[in-house]
């Protein structure tokens, strides 16, 4: 008798399952999103405006805003910025780039469903808060390569990292911003002025992309950003509202902060950059011979 009542009651519990789907309330208004990241690498510097969308909006479907007006100032010049006809994309000339210590200031003018808008952001150009002395790299796998770094975090210059790996001028691992310790971005004050090694690894089963093994002549380019405490905190912020949240120990949702007058969303952010690259020889090569290389073997080895 006991194991009916026990099974009916089993049964029970599983039949007042239900299947519980969320009421989310999207927001009836619509904000113009700034996307500028301008550095000290001498490149075309994008600054993509869109507009907010509906969550799940998938990417190739949220707006653009076009035809606006963008310009860009360091104090002394203005520029205005060239757009890529119908993308929201509006570019820095080639030959641009930021200087550390000046201030720069970026202004939005434009129209988005019949509204004029205004925004306006400033940022000053950090100084390098770290600096490379070496960069190397060993296989681990059939799909999987080791990039090592060596060098130091600068004394007395408050910064945190984020780093770009790109294989023959192509970016790769987890979208643009990937890390050199494992995680997409480093905060600073944990190196303190000290010398670093660190591993940073490169999945090319990981890309979402028929991407081919390494192999001899491949060029490897790892760029390495100095971020401002704003710029840092603003990426973690999105990183965080990103990622799977599970219930428990999840924060609570949130906007992401922003430093756009005016009303906007987004991010109008400085970051110095330099520049590691190296040429791949033996793609086979192993950690072992890595280490050898650069005397990192104890002795007996």
């Amino acid at each position: 008798m006991r194991k009916l009542l026990l099974i009916l009651t089993l049964l029970a519990a599983v039949s007042c399952v239900e299947d519980f789907v969320p009421d989310i309330k999207e927001s009836d208004v619509r904000r113009v999103v700034v996307d500028a990241v301008l550095t000290t690498d001498t490149t075309a510097h994008c600054v993509r405006l869109s507009a907010s969308a509906p969550y799940g909006t998938p990417s190739e479907r949220i707006p653009v805003i076009t035809g606006a007006r963008v310009r860009l100032s360091d104090g002394t010049r203005e520029i205005d910025l060239e757009e890529e006809q119908g993308t929201g994309c509006y570019y820095t000339p080639e030959d641009y780039a930021g200087e550390v210590g000046k201030t720069y200031t970026l202004t939005v003018d434009g129209e988005d469903e019949g509204e004029a808008f205004h925004f306006e952001a400033s940022d000053t150009m950090p100084p390098a808060g770290v600096r490379g002395d070496d960069f190397d790299y060993y296989k681990m796998s059939d799909s999987l390569w080791c990039f090592a770094i060596w060098g130091q975090d600068l004394p007395g210059i408050i910064s945190h990292y984020a780093a770009d790996l790109r294989v023959n001028g192509e970016a790769h691992g987890y979208g643009k911003w990937i890390s050199i310790d494992g995680y997409q971005m480093f905060d600073g004050n944990y190196l303190n002025g000290g010398e670093y090694f660190f591993y940073t690894a490169f999945d090319i089963l990981g890309t979402g992309e028929e991407t081919p093994p390494l192999k001899e002549g491949d060029v490897i380019e790892l760029y390495t950003y100095s971020m401002s405490d704003f710029f840092y905190s603003y990426m973690t912020a999105l990183m965080t509202e990103s990622m799977a949240h599970m219930p428990l120990f999840s924060p609570q949702p949130a906007n992401l902060p922003t430093n756009i007058r005016g009303g906007a969303a987004g991010v109008f952010a400085l970051a110095h950059c330099f520049k590691m690259s190296l040429v791949i020889g033996n793609p086979n090569r192993t950690r072992m011979e890595m280490l050898a290389d650069h005397g990192m073997l104890p002795p007996g080895f």
